[in-house]
């Protein structure tokens, strides 16, 4: 989601929609999406001493976050 709203507004370089593109891409996007879920979720893998799965937890959503936004750009260009 992240991914396709940044896209869309990279496309369009007007600069009547930077304040909605702040509300979609931080606001709304970046409340979905937050750093301390991710963090919430790897916290307790640790303390419960699961090392390899608090480092797959990582892995996987880092990459997958990553995707999600290169498939966002893709889409966001298809439209």
């Amino acid at each position: 989601m992240v991914g396709c709203a940044a896209g869309v507004f990279a496309a369009r370089a007007e600069t009547r929609d930077h304040l909605l593109q702040l509300f979609l891409v931080v606001g709304v996007c970046g409340g979905f999406t937050t750093f301390s879920a991710f963090s919430a979720d790897t916290y307790p893998l640790v303390q419960r001493g699961a090392l390899a799965s608090a480092a797959l937890n990582v892995t996987l959503q880092v990459v997958g976050s990553l995707a999600a936004v290169f498939a966002g750009f893709w889409l966001s260009r298809q439209l």
